[in-house]
């Protein structure tokens, strides 16, 4: 046994004992650092402690799903961490979510717990939550009966709250309170939590992160303790970080990219990570430069601007000084990220070199096949990429196992390519998920919000190529009977009901007569594609 495998077998696989491993090693290192704060490891472990105290109070278990709409930084991760450690399944969600796009996540999530901030992005949140859900204003804190949330008892606010269905709760890294026994005799709140986390295993689910899908229905992506620890421990086989390092954070934790890349890789290497609330230009310029960054991670949509900043030229940065290595790979939120990657390996030379993914990391497997016929298919040959092992997903919330898995075990990604010897080449997509700067669009959540307008008889939505952000969603529809639509005034209405970057950036109107189609009367998407990328 060696390498990857080694180090997980001389290390417990949850995330609590990652916890505890981290502060056993790294305890008054910071692990978080912000513009105003700065909470080390120890303060990690403490706050999130106190807050698991709170959950058990609150009736929140091992099973328990609890929600949290956070930015990121160190509340984030003591959110996490609390709910993880007694065995509660963490559902991160995003903070572009619309209401609308929070009521429906929430609903599928099964959510019993919301935590979320008094203020974002220097607005209120009480508004908000009173839109996502509309029968808030007439419930008691900790008692809701949401028809639109039925399992949803409680929504946390951050600090004071005002509103009578809000929880008042505070994330802060402060020294944990010791809980007193009550005189009734029952067991410490203290004894409680140090008793439900060693019941924590490996096996537990501990993290629901929802992503596109394929269809207009959510989709939560279910990993467990164990898949996350040996994600942690590959990335660190990949010496990637160390805890002398310092990684600013352009990738939100709430999806899986900032999860693997940042959180996973700090509690794991005691690295350094550096937050802001939201990553502007300039002041993750000044918070890179003050603290001396020797990583930067995040999309191009992120890390674009800041590197091209005016105020870049002349500051004293290390991750900026050397230019950064490209690094290929392929991965998705079924996998923890990449279950390829290029690391210590020479890219090919050729036409093929912009394809090449690398190979396959310790722990997975990968095979290509037919699509049609599932058998697989020689090197060279172009089939479905289907992948299994350890850094899987557990499978998806509500799908039964047989809906995601073949019987022995692989899941197919979507993704098309061949492989040459070990290295993958990518080909493409054979499900129509839309990526743009990083994130996934699905065709037919887009589509049904165009076709609720009174104004909409059909719409078909694509992903165009565009040079900045890999494709951009664009939109062909047809207008219903004695309608006129405006293109710009169409975006916006869906923009109130979607997060932004779901928005069509190019909506084209299309006659119902003009509407190309095929043979069988279907409509040819291809060609809709072709008039919507302007060929």
């Amino acid at each position: 046994m060696m390498g990857d495998e080694q180090r997980a077998a001389d290390q417990e696989l949850t995330v609590p004992a990652m916890l505890r491993r981290a502060v056993a090693l790294f305890g008054e290192r910071e692990a978080v650092v912000t513009l105003d704060q700065r909470t080390t490891f120890a303060q990690l472990d403490q706050a999130s402690r106190r807050v698991a105290g709170q959950l058990v109070v609150g009736g929140i278990g091992k099973g328990s799903r609890v929600g949290a709409q956070l930015s990121y930084g160190a509340d984030w991760l003591v959110a996490f961490l609390a709910a993880v450690r007694l065995g509660a399944i963490f559902v991160p969600l995003s903070t572009a979510y619309k209401p609308a796009e929070l009521r429906k996540t929430a609903r599928h999530a099964d959510l019993a717990l919301l935590i979320s901030p008094k203020t974002m992005f220097g607005a209120t949140r009480v508004g908000y939550l009173e839109e996502a859900f509309p029968g808030l204003r007439a419930q008691p804190a900790g008692r809701l009966r949401l028809l639109e949330a039925p399992y949803l008892r409680a929504i946390w606010i951050g600090g004071r709250a005002d509103e009578t269905w809000a929880t008042p709760a505070s994330l802060e890294s402060v020294p944990a309170a010791r809980h007193q026994r009550h005189d009734d005799g029952l067991p410490v709140v203290d004894e409680l939590l140090d008793q439900m986390e060693s019941e924590v295993t490996p096996a537990d689910l501990a993290l629901s992160i929802y992503t596109s899908g394929t269809t207009a229905e959510p989709k939560g992506v279910v990993h467990s303790h164990g898949a996350l620890a040996r994600k942690a421990i590959a990335q660190m086989g990949k010496g990637r970080a160390g805890p002398e390092d310092r990684v600013f954070c352009g990738m939100p934790f709430f999806w899986v990219g900032g999860l693997v890349q940042g959180v996973l890789r700090g509690l794991q290497s005691g690295c350094m990570l550096l937050c802001l609330e939201k990553p502007d230009p300039e002041p993750a310029l000044d918070l890179m430069e003050r603290e001396q960054a020797t990583h930067v991670i995040g999309w191009p949509g992120v890390t674009g601007p800041i590197l091209s900043h005016p105020t870049r030229a002349g500051r004293d940065i290390p991750a900026l000084a050397v230019p950064a290595r490209p690094r290929a790979g392929l991965g998705m939120t079924e996998t923890l990220a990449g279950f390829t990657g290029s690391a210590g390996l020479t890219p090919p030379t050729g036409e093929e070199r912009g394809a090449w993914m690398g190979r396959l990391i310790d722990g997975m497997e990968l095979k290509v096949v037919d699509p049609d016929t599932g058998e697989e298919v020689v090197h060279g040959t172009s089939g479905a990429i289907l992948v299994r092992g350890s850094h899987l997903m557990a499978g998806l919330h509500k799908h039964e196992r047989e809906e995601t898995f073949s019987a022995d075990g692989w899941y197919d990604t979507g993704d098309k390519g061949h492989l040459a010897g070990a290295d993958l080449f990518f080909e493409g997509r054979y499900k129509e998920m839309i990526k743009t700067s990083g994130n996934n669009v699905a065709p037919p959540e887009v589509e049904g919000v165009l076709e609720s307008f009174p104004e909409i008889a059909e719409a078909h939505v694509l992903g165009v190529p565009d040079e900045g952000r890999g494709e951009i969603v664009a939109a062909a529809v047809v207008p219903a009977p004695g309608w006129v639509i405006d293109p710009g005034e169409l975006g916006e209405k869906v923009r109130a009901e979607l997060s932004n970057y779901k928005v069509p950036r190019r909506i084209v109107v299309i006659p119902a007569a003009d509407l190309p189609t095929l043979p069988n009367g279907k409509p040819d998407r291809l060609a809709i594609r072709r008039l919507l990328d302007g060929g």
